[in-house]
């Protein structure tokens, strides 16, 4: 594929709606995923809006949100992803890493950056 069609898969994930979902789950995440394992909705109603959005180069972009005091609090978080509706919908990819203690006390950054090369 050339850079022209790299960049406009970029594009997609830059200029669609698109939500980052959280989760308690702990298995290995693979290219079958079609959901978190556990998901859960840190402030209660829904995922997370993708709260900023940069093409941080040619065929890549960064796409992050936050989890502030008040969200999440006295969850382990160990997984999450980029999805295309507030519920339901596509999987676009899903990290499981070690837990987060959520607190209060804890604002969180998570970022999910996609680079999209030739292969």
């Amino acid at each position: 594929m050339v850079d022209v069609g790299l960049n406009l898969f970029r594009d997609f994930l830059y200029d669609d709606n698109v939500w980052m979902g959280f989760g308690t789950g702990t298995t290995a995440a693979t290219a079958a995923d079609t959901a978190l394992e556990t998901e859960f909705y840190p402030d209660a109603a829904a995922r997370e809006a993708v709260g900023s959005k940069t093409k941080t180069t040619s065929k890549k972009v960064r796409l992050q949100t936050n989890l502030t005091s008040g969200e999440g609090n006295g969850s382990a978080i160990t997984e999450s992803g980029i999805l295309d509706a507030a519920s339901g919908g596509n999987l676009y990819n899903h990290h499981v890493f070690s837990a987060i203690n959520k607190t209060a006390a804890i604002e969180l950054n998570v970022q999910h950056e996609f680079t999209f090369s030739e292969g």
